[in-house]
């Protein structure tokens, strides 16, 4: 017998969640894939309103999670932390779902939790322990439903599959601040300010749209919006290129990028009127803060897999060129032309002029 068969298949009966049960989700991934564990807590907050739904992400992601109404408590974990957690504790849960491939923090969930859910691990020995193996989509399945494949064993109310991320008000406020200070708002004016992402992981450069076709596309906004001010994101490593912008656009530039931390970046990327960005975090974020925004995606990693889902306002993904099978070395994403994502800035001003509805 499999390992998967003896802990369930896809074809066992579904489990129906006490509404006061005690739940355990537990996530180590990066930004954007935490945010897709999102609707999996919502969907499990709906599931036990009486219950207790406690979740431990990784100590530089955790972030993205803070100020979400459905937790009842958040905690960091990491792999050399948790092979020491969980051993004398008395608090126990009913169930635990993981999203993660560290042994240790697998292990921690099997000490704590009755029953433990988890994509199938290299650990033969902890793949007989697990109480149920959820299959995976990767590839194959948008990142959301992926994620939501942890939840097959439950029989769970519908929650939706929108990405949350919640700005406190005190956030909101010193954002606004932020922006007022580098001459990006001015009272008494309108503005309209446009979120940039240029860059992705630094390990991962084929997700870099050209700078000079961003300083283009700027270009072509300022020539129809005069007022437009460009916010560009990223960390301390994007702050080179976002200096080249600056030197095509001059001061209707701010850069953001490596001056803010992951939440007063936040902050002030949920005041932007138009987000463009590469794939990777802050586009997510993005989905998450449910702004108007383009999505360039290169053909390793397409939009039809990662862009947001249930999006409340303009959406518009750019697709690489090539085909995910016609992607090899070659491609770039300097292939996605400018002219292309020019369209979709003006099927933006349409849709902000009540010519196009959202998708």
């Amino acid at each position: 017998m499999t390992a998967a068969a003896a802990n369930g298949s896809a074809s066992a009966p579904k489990v129906r969640l006490a509404r006061d049960a005690g739940v355990l989700v537990i996530v180590i991934a990066r930004i954007g894939d935490t945010l897709m564990m999102t609707p999996v807590l919502r969907a499990l907050r709906a599931a036990i309103p009486d219950g207790e739904l406690v979740c431990m992400a990784h100590p530089t992601r955790i972030d993205v999670l803070r100020n979400l109404p459905y937790l009842d408590e958040l905690v960091t974990i990491e792999k050399k932390r948790a092979a020491l957690m969980g051993r004398l504790a008395r608090r126990r849960f009913d169930y635990a779902i993981v999203n993660a491939t560290d042994a240790a923090v697998l292990e921690y969930a099997l000490r704590v939790a009755d029953r433990v859910v988890a994509h199938k691990q290299a650990d033969p020995a902890i793949n007989a322990r697990l109480w149920r193996i959820a299959a995976s989509g990767e590839g194959t399945h948008h990142g959301v439903d992926d994620r939501m494949l942890l939840l097959e064993p439950f029989d769970l109310p519908a929650a939706g599959t929108r990405l949350d991320y919640v700005v406190s008000a005190d956030e909101a406020r010193r954002a606004e601040e932020w922006l007022a200070a580098r001459g990006a708002t001015k009272p008494g004016q309108s503005s309209f300010l446009v979120g940039l992402q240029m860059a992705g992981f630094r390990t991962e450069p084929f997700r870099r749209w050209p700078t000079a076709s961003f300083a283009s596309l700027c270009e072509r906004i300022a020539s129809v919006r005069p007022e437009a001010r460009f916010i560009v994101f990223g960390d301390k490593y994007d702050v080179a290129e976002a200096e080249a912008l600056r030197k095509v656009l001059g001061e209707r530039v701010v850069i953001a990028a490596g001056q803010l931390d992951l939440r007063a970046s936040a902050a002030v990327l949920a005041r932007t009127n138009l987000y463009i960005g590469v794939d990777t975090g802050p586009t997510h974020l993005a989905g998450a803060l449910g702004l108007p925004m383009i999505g360039l995606y290169f053909c390793r990693c397409p939009g039809a897999l990662l862009a947001p889902l249930e999006h409340p306002a303009f959406l518009e993904i750019v697709e690489h060129p090539r085909t995910l099978e016609r992607c090899d070395d070659t491609a770039s994403m300097a292939e996605v032309s400018v002219d292309r994502v020019w369209a979709a800035v003006e099927n933006f001003f349409r849709w902000r002029g009540g010519e196009r509805r959202s998708p």
